[in-house]
């Protein structure tokens, strides 16, 4: 028999801040979620303490803790894995790491099924011109690995486009940049749902999951200054 698992699972990764305490044993969940762009680093913690409190629980009772990580936005994406990190070695559990496109597959596929001609693309926002993409089987396996890619070279690896369902927060900004092309949005995948991130870690083929260090699928965006800097010595005796 499989030894009943208190798993705590949170998201920060992209436009919401949410967190889910699941209890295998009675296979129920205690979560919280909200939307906003920023205050992630403000309000997880609180958040946490929460839905332990909510579910009657503490930190003691977690057996493992999941955590997105990414692909997503950069500040976010830190935020909790920084605090996933910090509370695995606090309690000595381990961490889990669960990628923003495969959670948001999770919870369609949790919802809804496909007809085996049919493909599921994730898209989410990079506020950019291009898009982190993945595509998935009727029965939810991975077509490739996360990708960010352009918008064209997107649809045109659609394998059909009238039988590909689209979901995730780029879905709207990608639809529009096509209006001739009859694209099919299912709604409310936007976010990664914890509840499903904790049953997803759960999974036996462990698609999407992963440990738990950031995936960034481009360099970090940075620029050289204009002014060349100061020299303030160049005496290699004090470098």
């Amino acid at each position: 028999m499989t030894k009943a698992q208190k798993i705590l699972a949170f998201d920060t990764a992209m436009g919401g801040c949410s967190a889910a305490f699941y209890d295998t044993d009675r296979a129920h969940a205690t979560a919280l979620s909200e939307p906003m762009a920023r205050g992630h680093a403000e309000r997880l913690v609180p958040m946490i303490q929460s839905v332990l409190e909510t579910a009657g629980s503490s930190f003691d009772a977690i057996d493992s803790l999941v955590t997105t990580v990414g692909p997503g936005a950069f500040a976010g994406l830190r935020i909790g894995l920084s605090t996933a990190r910090a509370l695995g070695l606090a309690l000595g559990k381990p961490v889990i790491g669960v990628t923003t496109l495969a959670a948001l597959a999770a919870a369609f596929f949790d919802q809804r099924s496909l007809e085996p001609t049919r493909t599921l693309c994730v898209l989410v926002e990079t506020k950019r011109s291009d898009f982190y993409v993945q595509l998935f089987s009727s029965d939810n396996i991975p077509l490739h690995a996360p990708q960010a890619r352009p918008a064209e070279d997107i649809l045109a690896g659609f394998p059909d486009t009238k039988n590909t369902i689209i979901i995730g927060d780029g879905a709207p900004r990608f639809c529009a940049l096509f209006p001739e092309e009859s694209l099919t949005v299912a709604e409310g995948f936007s976010l990664p749902d914890p509840t499903v991130m904790a049953r997803l870690s759960l999974a036996q083929d462990n698609h999407g999951l992963c440990s738990a260090r950031p995936l960034y699928l481009r360099d970090a965006d940075v620029s050289r200054p204009k002014n060349a800097p100061r020299i303030l010595c160049d005496d290699q005796r004090y470098l």
